[in-house]
């Protein structure tokens, strides 16, 4: 069996990994440095013409009530006059054996 400088012995069957291992990338984020290196980043980026907004984009598109399939479990139906008369409705599948049966 090997020993380390202190005369451990060290059992070398082992696998072990060191997770206390820092890397320069986990001091940097959310920190002061690593707050002005981005900005930094960023300001070099717009400088040179490199850096473009994202646009928000949205599209709204109205339509009627999908037809109705009878394989899908869910059934929703809105009603936006009166919001208290919308519904959902979900139908949970019967067991087809009795192996399926949830037990109790």
């Amino acid at each position: 069996m090997a020993e380390d400088p202190d005369g451990v012995p060290i059992d070398e069957t082992l696998n072990v990994v060191d997770t206390n291992t820092e890397r320069t990338v986990d001091r940097l984020m959310g920190s002061l440095p690593g707050a002005m290196t981005g900005a930094a980043m960023l300001g070099l980026a717009k400088g040179m013409g490199m850096h473009h907004e994202q646009e928000d984009t949205m599209e709204i598109r109205e339509a009627g009530e999908p037809e109705p399939d009878p394989d899908d479990p869910i059934q929703v139906s809105i009603d936006i006059a009166n919001p208290e008369n919308s519904r959902i409705v979900y139908r949970a599948a019967l067991p087809t054996s009795p192996d399926d049966a949830p037990a109790n």
